[in-house]
Protein backbone atom coordinates (compact mmCIF):
# COMPACT_ATOMS: atom_id res chain seq x y z
CA UNK A 1 0.00 0.00 0.00
CA UNK A 2 1.43 3.27 -0.80
CA UNK A 3 1.78 6.03 1.06
CA UNK A 4 0.93 9.36 -0.14
CA UNK A 5 3.11 12.53 0.49
CA UNK A 6 3.50 16.24 -0.44
CA UNK A 7 6.32 17.53 -1.89
CA UNK A 8 7.29 21.37 -1.18
CA UNK A 9 7.01 23.98 -3.58
CA UNK A 10 6.73 26.93 -4.60
CA UNK A 11 2.98 27.11 -3.23
CA UNK A 12 4.89 26.53 0.25
CA UNK A 13 7.28 29.14 -0.12
CA UNK A 14 10.14 26.55 -1.12
CA UNK A 15 12.34 27.21 -3.97
CA UNK A 16 15.27 25.05 -5.48
CA UNK A 17 18.23 26.00 -3.08
CA UNK A 18 17.10 26.59 0.01
CA UNK A 19 18.23 23.82 1.90
CA UNK A 20 21.32 21.96 0.57
CA UNK A 21 21.91 17.90 0.93
CA UNK A 22 25.09 17.37 -0.26
CA UNK A 23 26.33 17.50 3.24
CA UNK A 24 25.19 16.79 6.64
CA UNK A 25 22.35 18.56 7.90
CA UNK A 26 19.82 19.23 11.23
CA UNK A 27 16.43 18.60 10.87
CA UNK A 28 14.81 19.41 14.40
CA UNK A 29 11.37 18.58 15.25
CA UNK A 30 9.38 21.02 17.78
CA UNK A 31 6.60 23.26 18.38
CA UNK A 32 4.84 21.58 15.83
CA UNK A 33 7.50 23.13 13.30
CA UNK A 34 10.52 21.95 11.83
CA UNK A 35 13.82 23.30 11.77
CA UNK A 36 16.63 23.17 9.66
CA UNK A 37 19.90 24.20 9.23
CA UNK A 38 22.12 22.74 6.04
CA UNK A 39 26.02 24.13 7.25
CA UNK A 40 25.48 27.30 5.16
CA UNK A 41 25.55 30.63 6.83
CA UNK A 42 21.76 31.20 5.43
CA UNK A 43 21.18 27.96 5.80
CA UNK A 44 18.02 28.32 8.47
CA UNK A 45 14.96 27.49 7.20
CA UNK A 46 11.99 26.25 9.08
CA UNK A 47 8.58 23.92 7.95
CA UNK A 48 5.53 25.45 9.79
CA UNK A 49 3.30 22.56 10.23
CA UNK A 50 0.44 24.40 12.16
CA UNK A 51 0.02 27.77 10.98
CA UNK A 52 -2.68 29.47 8.56
CA UNK A 53 -1.61 32.70 7.00
CA UNK A 54 -4.74 35.19 6.45
CA UNK A 55 -4.27 38.03 4.18
CA UNK A 56 -6.22 40.97 4.34
CA UNK A 57 -7.14 44.56 6.50
CA UNK A 58 -8.19 43.99 10.10
CA UNK A 59 -11.27 46.07 11.26
CA UNK A 60 -9.96 46.84 15.14
CA UNK A 61 -7.30 44.66 16.37
CA UNK A 62 -7.33 41.17 17.23
CA UNK A 63 -6.02 40.30 20.70
CA UNK A 64 -3.26 37.45 20.75
CA UNK A 65 -4.35 33.97 21.49
CA UNK A 66 -8.03 35.46 21.43
CA UNK A 67 -10.30 32.73 19.97
CA UNK A 68 -11.68 33.77 16.32
CA UNK A 69 -14.63 32.28 14.26
CA UNK A 70 -16.01 32.30 10.98
CA UNK A 71 -19.56 31.66 11.48
CA UNK A 72 -20.92 30.86 8.07
CA UNK A 73 -17.97 28.08 7.37
CA UNK A 74 -17.30 27.42 10.93
CA UNK A 75 -13.94 27.39 10.37
CA UNK A 76 -12.44 28.23 13.86
CA UNK A 77 -9.22 28.70 15.18
CA UNK A 78 -6.71 31.17 17.70
CA UNK A 79 -5.14 34.22 16.23
CA UNK A 80 -1.33 34.39 16.74
CA UNK A 81 -0.27 37.43 15.89
CA UNK A 82 1.18 38.90 12.49
CA UNK A 83 4.32 38.37 10.43
CA UNK A 84 4.12 41.58 9.01
CA UNK A 85 2.27 40.67 6.02
CA UNK A 86 0.23 37.73 6.73
CA UNK A 87 -2.08 37.35 10.02
CA UNK A 88 -1.40 34.43 11.87
CA UNK A 89 -3.96 31.32 12.56
CA UNK A 90 -3.85 28.13 14.98
CA UNK A 91 -7.23 26.41 13.16
CA UNK A 92 -9.01 23.76 15.41
CA UNK A 93 -11.43 22.68 13.28
CA UNK A 94 -11.66 20.63 10.27
CA UNK A 95 -13.05 23.04 8.32
CA UNK A 96 -10.33 25.28 6.11
CA UNK A 97 -11.11 29.21 6.66
CA UNK A 98 -12.17 30.70 3.13
CA UNK A 99 -12.11 34.19 1.76
CA UNK A 100 -15.91 35.06 1.76
CA UNK A 101 -17.05 35.34 5.16
CA UNK A 102 -16.38 37.64 7.97
CA UNK A 103 -13.99 36.48 10.70
CA UNK A 104 -14.89 37.54 14.15
CA UNK A 105 -12.17 38.08 17.55
CA UNK A 106 -14.74 36.69 20.37
CA UNK A 107 -13.03 38.90 23.00
CA UNK A 108 -11.63 41.89 20.74
CA UNK A 109 -14.80 42.10 18.48
CA UNK A 110 -11.92 42.49 15.49
CA UNK A 111 -13.39 41.52 12.40
CA UNK A 112 -11.72 40.10 9.05
CA UNK A 113 -12.68 39.19 5.58
CA UNK A 114 -9.67 37.19 3.93
CA UNK A 115 -8.24 38.28 0.83
CA UNK A 116 -6.12 35.41 0.68
CA UNK A 117 -5.97 32.30 2.76
CA UNK A 118 -2.56 30.19 2.40
CA UNK A 119 -2.77 26.80 4.61
CA UNK A 120 0.27 24.98 6.51
CA UNK A 121 2.92 23.92 5.61
CA UNK A 122 5.00 26.80 5.02
CA UNK A 123 8.40 27.24 4.07
CA UNK A 124 10.62 30.13 5.57
CA UNK A 125 13.49 31.69 6.44
CA UNK A 126 14.08 30.37 10.23
CA UNK A 127 14.66 34.28 11.40
CA UNK A 128 15.74 34.85 15.27
CA UNK A 129 12.59 36.67 17.16
CA UNK A 130 13.36 39.55 19.21
CA UNK A 131 14.35 39.14 22.81
CA UNK A 132 11.68 37.50 25.19
CA UNK A 133 12.29 41.09 27.17
CA UNK A 134 11.92 44.60 26.57
CA UNK A 135 14.16 47.59 27.13
CA UNK A 136 11.37 50.19 27.46
CA UNK A 137 7.80 50.54 26.91
CA UNK A 138 5.26 52.93 26.98
CA UNK A 139 2.46 54.94 25.03
CA UNK A 140 3.33 57.59 21.89
CA UNK A 141 2.52 61.15 22.77
CA UNK A 142 2.50 61.86 18.67
CA UNK A 143 4.21 60.20 15.81
CA UNK A 144 4.88 60.81 12.10
CA UNK A 145 5.17 58.13 9.26
CA UNK A 146 8.78 57.35 10.49
CA UNK A 147 8.80 58.44 14.27
CA UNK A 148 7.22 57.88 17.44
CA UNK A 149 7.81 60.48 20.37
CA UNK A 150 7.18 59.42 24.10
CA UNK A 151 7.26 62.28 26.05
CA UNK A 152 7.27 60.48 29.89
CA UNK A 153 10.82 59.38 29.03
CA UNK A 154 12.41 61.95 27.54
CA UNK A 155 16.04 63.07 29.46
CA UNK A 156 15.71 59.98 30.87
CA UNK A 157 17.86 57.86 28.02
CA UNK A 158 20.68 59.52 26.03
CA UNK A 159 20.93 60.11 22.59
CA UNK A 160 21.20 56.99 20.30
CA UNK A 161 20.32 54.75 23.33
CA UNK A 162 18.01 52.49 21.59
CA UNK A 163 20.18 52.78 17.71
CA UNK A 164 19.33 49.66 16.26
CA UNK A 165 16.87 47.95 18.43
CA UNK A 166 13.67 47.33 17.23
CA UNK A 167 10.61 49.20 17.97
CA UNK A 168 7.34 46.90 18.28
CA UNK A 169 3.49 48.49 18.56
CA UNK A 170 1.91 46.35 21.15
CA UNK A 171 -1.57 48.39 20.95
CA UNK A 172 -3.44 50.76 19.44
CA UNK A 173 -2.86 51.71 15.81
CA UNK A 174 -0.70 49.63 13.64
CA UNK A 175 -0.80 47.02 16.47
CA UNK A 176 1.74 44.34 15.31
CA UNK A 177 3.98 46.41 12.98
CA UNK A 178 7.62 46.74 13.59
CA UNK A 179 10.32 48.74 12.95
CA UNK A 180 14.45 49.10 13.57
CA UNK A 181 15.64 52.67 15.15
CA UNK A 182 17.93 54.33 13.37
CA UNK A 183 17.94 57.25 15.30
CA UNK A 184 16.89 57.78 18.88
CA UNK A 185 16.86 61.39 20.18
CA UNK A 186 17.13 61.42 24.07
CA UNK A 187 16.36 64.79 24.78
CA UNK A 188 12.83 64.69 23.13
CA UNK A 189 12.20 60.50 23.82
CA UNK A 190 11.71 60.39 19.74
CA UNK A 191 12.31 57.13 18.05
CA UNK A 192 13.15 57.84 14.17
CA UNK A 193 12.94 54.62 11.63
CA UNK A 194 12.54 54.15 8.14
CA UNK A 195 8.51 53.20 7.96
CA UNK A 196 6.69 50.82 10.32
CA UNK A 197 6.37 47.65 8.69
CA UNK A 198 2.63 47.96 7.97
CA UNK A 199 2.51 51.35 7.10
CA UNK A 200 0.89 52.73 9.75
CA UNK A 201 1.52 56.52 11.33
CA UNK A 202 1.92 56.09 15.06
CA UNK A 203 -0.53 58.54 17.04
CA UNK A 204 -1.43 58.95 20.79
CA UNK A 205 -3.18 55.72 20.79
CA UNK A 206 0.13 53.59 19.40
CA UNK A 207 1.84 51.34 22.45
CA UNK A 208 5.00 50.02 22.21
CA UNK A 209 8.02 47.97 22.97
CA UNK A 210 11.88 48.35 22.03
CA UNK A 211 13.41 45.43 21.91
CA UNK A 212 17.03 43.87 21.80
CA UNK A 213 17.53 42.08 18.35
CA UNK A 214 18.12 38.21 19.19
CA UNK A 215 21.72 37.50 17.66
CA UNK A 216 22.92 34.16 18.95
CA UNK A 217 22.17 31.70 16.15
CA UNK A 218 25.78 30.12 15.19
CA UNK A 219 27.41 32.54 12.95
CA UNK A 220 27.96 30.62 9.87
CA UNK A 221 26.01 28.21 10.12
CA UNK A 222 24.99 24.39 11.71
CA UNK A 223 24.34 21.11 10.24
CA UNK A 224 23.56 19.27 13.57
CA UNK A 225 20.91 19.74 16.24
CA UNK A 226 18.02 18.81 18.55
CA UNK A 227 15.22 19.43 20.79
CA UNK A 228 15.91 18.58 24.34
CA UNK A 229 14.60 20.46 27.77
CA UNK A 230 12.26 22.29 25.78
CA UNK A 231 15.24 23.94 23.48
CA UNK A 232 16.89 23.75 19.77
CA UNK A 233 20.69 22.91 20.96
CA UNK A 234 23.26 23.13 17.65
CA UNK A 235 26.85 22.78 17.11
CA UNK A 236 29.00 25.80 14.52
CA UNK A 237 30.47 25.05 11.81
CA UNK A 238 33.42 27.55 12.31
CA UNK A 239 33.52 27.26 15.95
CA UNK A 240 33.32 23.04 16.20
CA UNK A 241 33.97 22.88 19.51
CA UNK A 242 30.94 25.26 20.76
CA UNK A 243 27.43 24.37 21.20
CA UNK A 244 24.13 26.64 21.47
CA UNK A 245 20.88 26.54 23.19
CA UNK A 246 18.15 28.30 22.00
CA UNK A 247 15.68 29.99 24.82
CA UNK A 248 13.51 26.86 26.50
CA UNK A 249 9.83 26.90 24.45
CA UNK A 250 11.09 29.23 22.00
CA UNK A 251 13.34 28.19 18.52
CA UNK A 252 13.24 31.90 17.35
CA UNK A 253 15.57 33.28 20.94
CA UNK A 254 19.04 33.14 20.47
CA UNK A 255 20.00 36.00 22.59
CA UNK A 256 22.16 35.22 25.57
CA UNK A 257 22.31 35.81 29.15
CA UNK A 258 18.70 37.37 29.81
CA UNK A 259 17.40 37.13 33.72
CA UNK A 260 15.91 33.98 33.76
CA UNK A 261 15.89 30.65 33.84
CA UNK A 262 14.79 29.94 30.30
CA UNK A 263 17.31 32.42 28.40
CA UNK A 264 19.37 31.05 25.90
CA UNK A 265 22.54 29.69 26.84
CA UNK A 266 25.64 28.61 24.84
CA UNK A 267 28.94 26.85 25.82
CA UNK A 268 30.62 30.55 26.23
CA UNK A 269 27.63 31.34 28.84
CA UNK A 270 27.04 28.04 30.60
CA UNK A 271 29.34 26.56 33.41
CA UNK A 272 28.96 23.39 31.35
CA UNK A 273 31.95 25.18 28.94
CA UNK A 274 33.25 24.01 25.62
CA UNK A 275 33.61 20.71 24.54
CA UNK A 276 36.96 18.85 23.81
CA UNK A 277 36.69 18.42 20.43
CA UNK A 278 35.22 19.07 17.31
CA UNK A 279 31.21 18.35 18.27
CA UNK A 280 29.57 15.90 15.59
CA UNK A 281 26.11 15.57 16.78
CA UNK A 282 23.50 15.47 19.73
CA UNK A 283 21.65 12.60 21.17
CA UNK A 284 18.65 13.42 24.04
CA UNK A 285 17.36 10.96 25.88
CA UNK A 286 13.82 11.80 28.04
CA UNK A 287 14.60 15.37 27.83
CA UNK A 288 16.66 14.77 30.78
CA UNK A 289 19.84 14.11 29.45
CA UNK A 290 21.66 15.21 26.40
CA UNK A 291 24.28 13.22 24.40
CA UNK A 292 27.43 15.43 22.66
CA UNK A 293 28.70 12.96 19.70
CA UNK A 294 32.40 14.18 19.03
CA UNK A 295 35.22 13.24 17.18
CA UNK A 296 36.61 11.13 19.48
CA UNK A 297 34.38 10.77 22.30
CA UNK A 298 31.21 10.73 24.14
CA UNK A 299 29.90 13.13 26.70
CA UNK A 300 26.34 13.67 28.58
CA UNK A 301 24.64 16.97 29.51
CA UNK A 302 22.75 15.96 33.15
CA UNK A 303 20.08 18.69 33.55
CA UNK A 304 19.46 21.81 31.52
CA UNK A 305 22.22 23.75 31.12
CA UNK A 306 20.54 26.84 32.85
CA UNK A 307 19.95 25.16 35.81
CA UNK A 308 23.19 23.32 37.07
CA UNK A 309 23.60 20.77 34.07
CA UNK A 310 27.15 19.91 33.57
CA UNK A 311 29.08 17.53 31.24
CA UNK A 312 30.96 14.51 32.15
CA UNK A 313 32.70 12.19 30.14
CA UNK A 314 31.43 8.56 29.17
CA UNK A 315 34.42 7.35 26.86
CA UNK A 316 37.17 8.47 24.63
CA UNK A 317 37.37 5.16 23.00
CA UNK A 318 35.59 6.28 20.13
CA UNK A 319 33.42 8.88 18.59
CA UNK A 320 30.61 9.76 16.57
CA UNK A 321 30.62 8.71 12.88
CA UNK A 322 28.30 11.23 11.72
CA UNK A 323 24.81 12.80 13.13
CA UNK A 324 22.83 10.12 12.20
CA UNK A 325 25.14 7.00 13.07
CA UNK A 326 23.16 5.89 16.31
CA UNK A 327 19.50 4.51 16.85
CA UNK A 328 17.07 3.12 19.93
CA UNK A 329 15.56 0.38 20.13
CA UNK A 330 12.16 -0.18 21.98
CA UNK A 331 13.77 -0.68 25.42
CA UNK A 332 16.03 2.93 25.32
CA UNK A 333 19.08 0.99 24.92
CA UNK A 334 21.28 2.84 22.25
CA UNK A 335 22.89 1.59 19.96
CA UNK A 336 26.51 3.60 18.38
CA UNK A 337 28.80 2.76 15.14
CA UNK A 338 31.82 3.76 16.47
CA UNK A 339 35.05 3.62 14.25
CA UNK A 340 35.74 0.26 14.92
CA UNK A 341 32.27 -1.55 15.77
CA UNK A 342 28.59 -0.88 17.09
CA UNK A 343 28.61 0.13 20.37
CA UNK A 344 25.86 -0.19 22.84
CA UNK A 345 24.43 2.11 25.99
CA UNK A 346 22.26 0.96 28.51
CA UNK A 347 19.73 3.72 29.97
CA UNK A 348 21.58 3.02 32.82
CA UNK A 349 24.86 3.93 31.63
CA UNK A 350 23.73 7.20 30.18
CA UNK A 351 22.53 7.77 33.40
CA UNK A 352 25.50 6.90 35.84
CA UNK A 353 27.93 8.13 32.97
CA UNK A 354 29.39 4.55 32.07
CA UNK A 355 31.19 4.20 28.99
CA UNK A 356 29.53 2.34 25.79
CA UNK A 357 30.39 -1.20 25.10
CA UNK A 358 31.42 -2.28 21.76
CA UNK A 359 29.27 -5.47 21.19
CA UNK A 360 30.82 -6.28 17.28
CA UNK A 361 34.97 -6.35 18.60
CA UNK A 362 35.17 -9.77 19.50
CA UNK A 363 32.76 -11.32 16.21
CA UNK A 364 34.30 -9.36 14.11
CA UNK A 365 37.22 -7.19 14.96
CA UNK A 366 38.25 -5.42 11.69
CA UNK A 367 34.64 -5.36 10.20
CA UNK A 368 34.23 -1.94 10.29
CA UNK A 369 37.62 -0.81 10.64
CA UNK A 370 37.98 -2.12 6.66
CA UNK A 371 34.93 -0.33 5.94
CA UNK A 372 37.25 2.46 5.21
CA UNK A 373 34.47 4.73 6.08
CA UNK A 374 34.61 8.21 4.82
CA UNK A 375 32.61 11.20 6.44
CA UNK A 376 32.75 13.28 3.38
CA UNK A 377 31.93 10.88 0.93
CA UNK A 378 29.53 8.43 2.87
CA UNK A 379 25.76 8.63 4.16
CA UNK A 380 25.45 6.90 7.29
CA UNK A 381 21.91 5.30 8.64
CA UNK A 382 20.84 3.24 11.45
CA UNK A 383 17.65 2.43 12.28
CA UNK A 384 15.64 -0.60 15.03
CA UNK A 385 13.47 -2.50 12.92
CA UNK A 386 10.68 -3.09 15.85
CA UNK A 387 8.90 -5.83 13.51
CA UNK A 388 12.32 -7.83 13.02
CA UNK A 389 13.98 -7.28 16.22
CA UNK A 390 16.93 -5.97 14.26
CA UNK A 391 18.92 -2.70 13.46
CA UNK A 392 19.89 -1.83 9.97
CA UNK A 393 22.74 -0.47 9.46
CA UNK A 394 23.63 1.38 5.62
CA UNK A 395 26.75 3.30 4.94
CA UNK A 396 26.12 4.63 1.09
CA UNK A 397 28.10 7.10 -0.78
CA UNK A 398 26.47 10.48 -1.78
CA UNK A 399 26.62 9.34 -5.11
CA UNK A 400 25.12 5.93 -5.14
CA UNK A 401 27.98 3.97 -6.44
CA UNK A 402 29.07 2.24 -3.54
CA UNK A 403 27.01 0.72 -0.04
CA UNK A 404 27.68 -1.34 2.48
CA UNK A 405 25.00 -2.45 4.34
CA UNK A 406 24.26 -4.84 7.90
CA UNK A 407 21.74 -6.43 9.39
CA UNK A 408 21.90 -7.18 13.18
CA UNK A 409 19.32 -9.56 14.31
CA UNK A 410 19.01 -8.70 18.06
CA UNK A 411 17.13 -12.01 19.05
CA UNK A 412 19.90 -14.70 18.79
CA UNK A 413 22.01 -14.21 21.87
CA UNK A 414 22.41 -11.42 24.62
CA UNK A 415 23.78 -8.82 23.56
CA UNK A 416 26.44 -8.02 25.20
CA UNK A 417 28.00 -12.12 25.14
CA UNK A 418 26.86 -12.31 21.88
CA UNK A 419 26.92 -9.25 20.28
CA UNK A 420 23.80 -10.23 18.35
CA UNK A 421 24.53 -12.20 14.86
CA UNK A 422 25.29 -10.06 11.81
CA UNK A 423 24.11 -10.65 8.42
CA UNK A 424 25.86 -8.86 5.71
CA UNK A 425 23.45 -7.14 2.83
CA UNK A 426 23.51 -6.22 -0.54
CA UNK A 427 21.19 -4.11 -3.02
CA UNK A 428 21.06 -2.91 -6.05
CA UNK A 429 21.95 0.89 -7.04
CA UNK A 430 18.17 1.82 -7.12
CA UNK A 431 17.62 0.78 -3.49
CA UNK A 432 20.73 1.20 -1.90
CA UNK A 433 19.82 3.09 1.30
CA UNK A 434 20.51 7.06 1.83
CA UNK A 435 18.26 6.74 5.12
CA UNK A 436 16.36 4.98 7.42
CA UNK A 437 13.41 5.77 9.63
CA UNK A 438 10.96 3.43 11.77
CA UNK A 439 7.30 5.09 10.53
CA UNK A 440 5.17 4.70 13.89
CA UNK A 441 2.08 5.17 12.79
CA UNK A 442 -1.01 4.65 14.23
CA UNK A 443 -2.57 2.54 11.18
CA UNK A 444 -0.82 -0.57 11.40
CA UNK A 445 -1.01 -1.19 7.98
CA UNK A 446 1.64 1.57 7.46
CA UNK A 447 3.49 1.21 9.99
CA UNK A 448 7.23 0.42 9.08
CA UNK A 449 10.70 0.95 8.99
CA UNK A 450 11.41 3.27 5.81
CA UNK A 451 14.29 3.46 3.64
CA UNK A 452 14.80 6.51 1.45
CA UNK A 453 16.68 4.82 -1.86
CA UNK A 454 19.20 6.29 -4.52
CA UNK A 455 16.59 6.63 -7.11
CA UNK A 456 14.52 8.75 -4.81
CA UNK A 457 11.61 6.21 -4.16
CA UNK A 458 10.74 5.58 -0.07
CA UNK A 459 10.48 1.44 0.27
CA UNK A 460 9.55 -0.60 3.09
CA UNK A 461 9.90 -4.50 3.56
CA UNK A 462 7.11 -6.48 2.23
CA UNK A 463 7.09 -10.24 4.24
CA UNK A 464 4.54 -11.52 1.37
CA UNK A 465 6.79 -10.88 -1.54
CA UNK A 466 9.36 -13.20 -2.60
CA UNK A 467 11.42 -10.34 -5.35
CA UNK A 468 12.62 -7.12 -4.49
CA UNK A 469 10.92 -5.26 -7.74
CA UNK A 470 10.56 -8.34 -9.80
CA UNK A 471 14.43 -8.83 -8.73
CA UNK A 472 15.44 -12.11 -7.22
CA UNK A 473 16.16 -12.03 -3.67
CA UNK A 474 19.91 -13.77 -3.60
CA UNK A 475 20.14 -15.11 0.25
CA UNK A 476 22.05 -17.07 2.22
CA UNK A 477 23.78 -18.50 5.40
CA UNK A 478 26.74 -20.26 6.94
CA UNK A 479 27.03 -22.55 9.37
CA UNK A 480 30.58 -22.75 11.56
CA UNK A 481 33.04 -23.04 10.02
CA UNK A 482 33.49 -26.42 12.39
CA UNK A 483 37.18 -27.27 13.10
CA UNK A 484 39.15 -29.94 14.59
CA UNK A 485 39.99 -30.55 18.38
CA UNK A 486 43.33 -31.89 17.50
CA UNK A 487 46.26 -29.84 16.61
CA UNK A 488 46.69 -30.72 12.44
CA UNK A 489 43.24 -33.18 12.89
CA UNK A 490 40.56 -33.08 10.42
CA UNK A 491 37.37 -33.76 11.06
CA UNK A 492 34.76 -35.60 8.67
CA UNK A 493 31.19 -34.59 7.69
CA UNK A 494 28.60 -37.62 7.59
CA UNK A 495 25.24 -36.41 7.09
CA UNK A 496 22.96 -32.81 7.58
CA UNK A 497 19.90 -33.18 7.36
CA UNK A 498 17.28 -30.07 6.98
CA UNK A 499 13.60 -29.25 8.42
CA UNK A 500 12.08 -26.73 6.03
CA UNK A 501 9.39 -24.62 6.73
CA UNK A 502 5.81 -26.14 5.45
CA UNK A 503 6.02 -22.93 3.16
CA UNK A 504 8.81 -22.95 2.26
CA UNK A 505 10.76 -23.13 -1.05
CA UNK A 506 13.48 -25.26 -1.88
CA UNK A 507 16.90 -24.40 -0.91
CA UNK A 508 20.60 -25.13 -1.99
CA UNK A 509 23.11 -26.95 0.30
CA UNK A 510 26.91 -26.55 -0.08
CA UNK A 511 29.42 -28.34 1.71
CA UNK A 512 32.92 -26.27 1.97
CA UNK A 513 35.86 -27.80 3.31
CA UNK A 514 39.97 -26.59 4.14
CA UNK A 515 42.73 -26.56 6.42
CA UNK A 516 41.54 -23.72 8.39
CA UNK A 517 38.22 -21.85 9.37
CA UNK A 518 39.78 -18.64 7.45
CA UNK A 519 40.71 -20.49 4.44
CA UNK A 520 36.50 -21.55 4.16
CA UNK A 521 35.10 -18.55 5.40
CA UNK A 522 37.30 -16.83 2.43
CA UNK A 523 36.48 -19.16 0.04
CA UNK A 524 33.27 -18.55 0.51
CA UNK A 525 33.37 -15.30 0.23
CA UNK A 526 34.73 -14.99 -3.08
CA UNK A 527 32.52 -17.57 -4.61
CA UNK A 528 34.73 -20.96 -4.97
CA UNK A 529 32.88 -23.72 -5.45
CA UNK A 530 31.82 -26.14 -3.06
CA UNK A 531 33.14 -30.13 -2.67
CA UNK A 532 29.79 -31.01 -2.63
CA UNK A 533 26.69 -29.06 -3.99
CA UNK A 534 22.90 -30.29 -3.72
CA UNK A 535 19.42 -28.36 -4.26
CA UNK A 536 16.69 -29.95 -2.19
CA UNK A 537 12.95 -29.15 -3.17
CA UNK A 538 10.25 -27.84 -0.67
CA UNK A 539 8.30 -31.20 -1.50
CA UNK A 540 11.19 -33.75 -0.85
CA UNK A 541 10.89 -36.39 1.64
CA UNK A 542 14.64 -36.27 2.05
CA UNK A 543 15.90 -33.49 2.71
CA UNK A 544 19.61 -34.52 4.06
CA UNK A 545 22.84 -35.19 2.54
CA UNK A 546 25.12 -37.81 3.12
CA UNK A 547 28.34 -37.20 1.21
CA UNK A 548 31.17 -37.80 3.42
CA UNK A 549 34.14 -35.50 2.98
CA UNK A 550 36.99 -34.74 5.41
CA UNK A 551 39.15 -31.66 5.73
CA UNK A 552 40.55 -29.06 8.72
CA UNK A 553 37.89 -27.38 8.45
CA UNK A 554 34.09 -27.95 6.95
CA UNK A 555 31.36 -25.31 6.47
CA UNK A 556 27.65 -25.73 5.47
CA UNK A 557 26.05 -22.92 3.20
CA UNK A 558 22.48 -22.83 2.60
CA UNK A 559 20.38 -20.91 0.60
CA UNK A 560 18.20 -19.70 -2.34
CA UNK A 561 18.90 -17.80 -5.73
CA UNK A 562 15.64 -17.97 -7.14
CA UNK A 563 13.37 -15.48 -8.15
CA UNK A 564 9.77 -15.90 -6.81
CA UNK A 565 10.99 -17.62 -4.01
CA UNK A 566 11.94 -17.98 -0.38
CA UNK A 567 13.04 -20.26 2.31
CA UNK A 568 12.53 -20.92 6.22
CA UNK A 569 14.12 -23.56 7.94
CA UNK A 570 13.16 -25.12 11.39
CA UNK A 571 15.81 -27.36 12.15
CA UNK A 572 19.22 -28.25 11.33
CA UNK A 573 21.37 -31.38 12.43
CA UNK A 574 24.72 -32.57 11.49
CA UNK A 575 26.73 -35.69 12.30
CA UNK A 576 30.56 -34.10 12.30
CA UNK A 577 33.04 -36.19 14.21
CA UNK A 578 36.85 -36.36 14.77
CA UNK A 579 38.80 -37.84 11.82
CA UNK A 580 42.54 -38.19 11.42
CA UNK A 581 45.16 -35.55 10.83
CA UNK A 582 45.81 -33.09 8.19
CA UNK A 583 48.79 -34.24 5.49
Amino acid sequence: MAISLTELGASHGFTAGDLDTNGWFAMIPAFQEIFFADGRMNGYHVLDMYRTKLTGTITGAFKDTEYIEQEDSEAKGYFIGTDGTNHLVYRISTIEFNTTDEITGSVSGATLTPTAVTAPPHWDVWTESLAATSDVHGTAASGTSTSLTDSNIAGTYTDDYFNGKVLKVTGGTGIYETATITDYDGTLGKFIFSALSGGSTPDATTIYSVYSIATGLPEGGANAGCLCFGRIFLNSIINPNQWYSSRAGNPRDWLVNQNDLGTPVSSQTSKAGLVSSPLVGFIPYQDHYLLFGLMDSWWVMRSDPRAGGTLTQLTTETGMLSPTAYCWDENSNLFILGFDGVYYLPPTGIINAQAPVNITRGRMPRLFRDMAINKNTDNISMAYDKDRYGIRIAVTQKDGEWETSFWIDLRSGDVLEEGGKIFPESYNKAHRAHSLYYYQSQNAVNRALLIGCDDGYIRRYDDDSKSDDSEAIKSFFTVGPFVSEVTRGTIKHNETSIELDSNSDGITVELHISKTAQEVIEAIDNGVSAKVSKDIASNNLLRSIREKVRGGAIAIKIGNYNNNETFAIDKIDSKIEQSGRVK
